[in-house]
This record gives structure tokens, sequence and C-alpha cells, in this order.
């Protein structure tokens, strides 16, 4: 009976993280709507607005990769359909390009309240600039 407890604990104890690891959070906490703005660094046109909306309607893991349907909205231009791409590692990161030639790359933080954070850029160059958005549903 000890030899089996002993044994029990052993298993147990070896699934707990390490002190220090970081474990990436489960991925459907992308599923919702994250809102923010872009934080310009450099030439920011002043009538170029700067809120941004991603919804992330659902998230599931096909043959190894994650695969999403997800919708980008510049606050009062519209939404359009984005084909975003997940990574799941030490990190949480969603890529993808928007219709008007936006290159936008984002870090899920790793702990509640959740924020995607990153940059924001012309695809094929220009100003990077920060983008950071918080999960509001």
């Amino acid at each position: 009976m000890w030899k089996f407890l002993a044994v029990a604990l052993v298993v147990l104890v070896s699934a707990l993280p390490l002190e220090g690891a970081t474990v990436a959070p489960d991925p459907m906490v992308l599923v919702g709507t994250w809102k923010g703005e872009v934080e310009p660094w450099g030439p920011w046109p002043a009538s170029a607005p700067r809120g941004k909306i991603v919804y992330i309607d659902s998230i599931k893991q096909e043959g190894g990769k994650w695969a999403t349907e997800t919708r980008y909205e510049t606050v009062g231009e519209g939404t359009a359909r984005v084909d975003a791409k997940v990574e799941v590692g030490d990190k949480i990161s969603v890529k993808f390009d928007t219709p008007s030639r936006t290159s936008i790359s984002l870090d899920l933080s790793p702990t509640p309240p959740w924020e995607l954070s990153g940059t924001y850029s012309r695809t094929g160059g220009g100003p990077v600039h920060r983008l950071k958005l918080r999960k509001v549903e």
C-alpha cells in the first residue's frame, strides 16, 4: 500500500510544472472580441483611425495546426475576414495581414487579464507601430 502511494506521489509531482517554467494558456482563450488602439510611433496621419477590433469567432486544431475564423475591424471603416495564423508554444501568437495591406503580429499575455500586444505595420515596409488589444467579451 505504501509503495503504491509513494509511486502515485512521484507521478503527481512529476506532472507539475517546474518553478519558474512558463506554461502557455489554452488557445481557446483567444475566442472572443479584442479591442484597443494603435500606439503611433513616427508619422501617423491625424485623420487616420487608431481604434482596432479583432473578433476571433472560433479556433480549432487541424492536422497539428490551429485554424481560426477571425475578423478584423478598423473602427469606423467596416469589418473584413482575415486569415489568422496561430502559433502555440512557450507563448501564443496570432499573425495576419489585413485587406488594407497591414501586417499584424500579436502575442497573448501569459495570465489574465488577457491582452494581445505586438506590432502593426504596412506590408512591405514602413514604420512599425505598437498595438495593444484587451479582451472585452
